[in-house]
């Protein structure tokens, strides 16, 4: 029997109590008492001698929980279950073998109904299901051990997922280079547990091969793969020949590679001019300074780029360095962001005479290189890179080009940018920028010759 039936019979058992009532006038007694009518419901009503009948004041209970004393068993609302523990489906009764009905299926679906054998069964496919039960719970696991949970909405569709347990460290398997912790030309590779943490793996070398080491002034340094912080602060001082430091980033470079502990140096540069690979230079005062014998330690200087390459390329099958391997040689691993070799941003002027810095008189111009590749042992950079403040401005493969420096391409492994302006990176003592991120224009404003150091790809240890 449906709500509308027990509505209607409700109203018209209470209409006949109140015809009764009427009918014994003024003296019939107030019906105030519940009655059992012959279809097996209780309607309680309350009805007082002025007929004050509310629309709704029936006393009906309208939790259509009531028994049916019809022969049909009571309609169980499990019977449509919305996706709660209610146990398995309990068949529905139906009145009429052989009738249909528009009834609901799987997740907020709907299907046919046929009454056969005195109950609702489905007949037709479930159309419309949809993604999941309401009140259902999900849960899965992250890729980083954490976990993450969903629940269905009411219209049985998943609502978004929700972080339940914070992820781990890192993703199994994965690996990572570190070379903060282990000393200069060391690296460590940490691996990824099943945990999600890492495991810190042993402090190796790590460049592989064989590193140079004689004659001294031909020394390499391994400089290791991983982070660096390129640029820094605006420039502490002005000048219109430089350019100052870009804004901070990491960079990553993820190979390691052998660097030059010393600028070439005139006796390096003439046994390629012996070997009959280099040329003469053609600057008249770096030709003075290669052949004055008493210079051979001093940095060759004024190398045109052609030069530079057929150098390095006899030393060794090397290369001139790009600007970020130049950088991190000079500043060192992240997350070091110092601006000057020794560490910090403060010029000391008990480890270096600048005349821009401390008021020193030096030379305002450098047309021969004043100092030797080993000159100030005590800016030697974190790696151990002599002479990278305070000899001269070094060339580096890639020009400069402020919107390249800006752009997320150049973060790991940035070749340099293919356009711009030849730059040289480092200072002389009358630079006017001495930060290990500074890098000047060359052959404007310099105030010294072009120097040179050359590098290599390093295998891995």
């Amino acid at each position: 029997m449906t709500p509308k039936t027990n509505r209607t019979i409700a109203v018209a058992a209470v209409a006949a109590l109140v015809a009764l009532h009427g009918c014994g006038g003024d003296d019939a007694p107030v019906v105030d008492a519940s009655m059992t009518a012959d279809l097996g419901h209780e309607i309680d009503i309350g009805i007082d001698d002025d007929f004050g009948i509310a629309p709704d004041d029936f006393g009906i209970d309208e939790d259509l929980g009531v028994e049916q004393d019809l022969g049909a068993s009571p309609v169980d609302l499990g019977a449509h279950d919305l996706g709660t523990d209610a146990g398995p489906p309990v068949p529905e009764a139906c009145p009429t073998e052989g009738a249909m009905r528009l009834g609901p299926c799987g997740n907020c679906g709907m299907q046919q109904d046929t009454c056969t054998s005195g109950v609702w069964a489905g007949t037709s496919a479930c159309l419309g299901s949809r993604a999941c039960a309401p009140a259902s719970i999900e849960t899965e696991p992250t890729a980083m051990c954490g976990e993450r949970t969903r629940l269905c909405a009411l219209d049985c569709e998943w609502g978004l997922w929700e972080q339940t347990a914070p992820d781990g460290e890192c993703l199994e398997g994965a690996t990572r280079v570190v070379s903060d912790t282990c000393g200069p030309g060391t690296t460590r590779i940490d691996a990824c547990a099943a945990s999600c943490s890492w495991t810190p793996g042993p402090c190796a070398g790590a460049c592989g091969g064989t590193r140079r080491t004689t004659p001294a002034d031909a020394e390499e340094i391994c400089i290791p793969p991983g982070d660096f912080i390129r640029g820094g602060p605006p420039c502490p001082t002005g000048g219109t020949g430089n350019i100052c430091p870009t804004p901070a980033v990491t960079v990553t470079l993820t190979r390691p590679y052998y660097f030059d502990r010393y600028a070439v140096t005139n006796r390096r540069y003439q046994e390629c001019i012996d070997a009959r690979v280099c040329w003469a230079i053609v600057d008249l005062f770096g030709d003075l300074s290669l052949e004055d014998p008493t210079r051979s330690n001093y940095p060759v200087q004024s190398l045109t780029v052609a030069q530079a390459r057929a150098f390095c390329e006899w030393d060794g099958d090397r290369r001139m360095p790009t600007s970020a391997e130049w950088e991190k040689a000079a500043r060192g691993p992240a997350p070091r962001d110092d601006y000057y070799v020794w560490g910090g941003y403060t010029f000391r002027c008990d480890l270096m005479a600048s005349e821009a810095e401390c008021g020193s008189t030096v030379t305002s111009d450098y047309l021969i290189a004043p100092h030797s590749v080993d000159a100030f042992p005590a800016v030697r950079s974190y790696y151990g890179v002599d002479g990278m403040m305070g000899i001269g401005g070094e060339r580096v493969s890639d020009p400069y080009r402020a919107s390249y420096h800006t752009d997320p391409s150049s973060r790991v492994d940035p070749p340099g940018s293919l356009s711009g302006t030849r730059q040289l990176r480092g200072h002389a003592l009358n630079g006017e920028l001495d930060g290990s991120s500074a890098r000047v224009y060359a052959f404007k404003a310099v105030n010294s010759p072009p120097l040179l150091r050359c590098v290599r790809t390093a295998p891995p240890p």
